[in-house]
Order: C-alpha cells, then structure tokens, then sequence
C-alpha cells in the first residue's frame, strides 16, 4: 500500500512540473534546446517510475504479500535527513548571496558525507557535478544561473 500512495505523490510531483513548466521560452531550431526540456524529461522520467511503483504495490497487493517498509523513527534514524534539511535551506540562502558556483560544491559535499561518502569522494564528486551542471545550464541551456550578489 505503501508504494501505491509514494507512486501517486510522485505522479502528483510530476505533473506539477510539468504545468510549471509549460510557460517556459520555446525551443527554436537555432538555439537548440530550451529550458523547458531538461524538467520536462526528468517530469517524464518521473511519472514512469511512479507508474512502476503503483504496478508493484498493486502487485504486491494481489499476492497478498504487503511490503515489509516499517517506519522507524529514532533519533539516529532522522539525524541524517535533519541535517540534510537544513543543509538545503542554508544552500538556499547561500545561493542568493554567493551564486551557484560557489554554493552548490558545500551542498554535494554536505549531501554526500551524510549519505556515508568520503570527504575526497565528496569534494571531487562536487567539483565535478558542479562544473557539468553548470555547463549544462549556462553554456548548453543558455538559462542563467544565480551569480550571487557579493560577486
């Protein structure tokens, strides 16, 4: 049952990126690529793997086998997502005044030490995921990310 409810928040998820979406620029045959195109895909992507999800609650459903997801809630099992929580708000602070190159690599390296990575791993992950989002995005997508004001 479980995954039948996850599958529909996530169907939900999706479509609002999609309505969300639907206002942006257009693609023209010049440009390339608009910047409507990479939430659409990843709206898309995200609908089919919801839909997979509802297929195997209802599956699991019809064997008569429900899942065996527990909820846990003790401290140490909520510490991660906490401090990962607040990460993302500080990432969102940052971002206005430092702009995206400087803030995200804090971000990826924080995510990634709670989820049990490396500090090395992390810092080279970060680098790396930054420098090709940004080139995605800025160079790619021609869609302008935040600079920052301090910079």
């Amino acid at each position: 049952m479980l995954d039948i409810i996850l599958g529909l928040v996530m169907l939900l998820i999706s479509a609002g990126i999609v309505i969300a979406v639907k206002d942006f620029p257009s693609a023209t045959i010049i440009e390339g690529l608009g910047p409507g195109f990479m939430p659409t895909l990843l709206a898309i992507i995200l609908s089919l793997l919801a839909l997979v999800l509802i297929i195997i609650g209802l599956i699991n459903k019809l064997k008569n086998s429900p899942s065996k997801a527990t909820l846990n809630f003790s401290v140490s099992s909520v510490k991660g997502p906490i401090i990962l929580f607040a990460s993302i708000i500080f990432y969102l602070l940052a971002l206005h005044y430092l702009g995206f190159i400087i803030s995200t690599p804090f971000l990826v390296i924080a995510s990634m030490i709670i989820m049990g990575s490396k500090l090395k791993t992390a810092f080279i992950m970060s680098i790396i995921l930054t420098g090709t989002t940004y080139m995605f995005f800025e160079i790619l997508f021609k869609v302008s990310l935040p600079q920052g004001i301090l910079f």
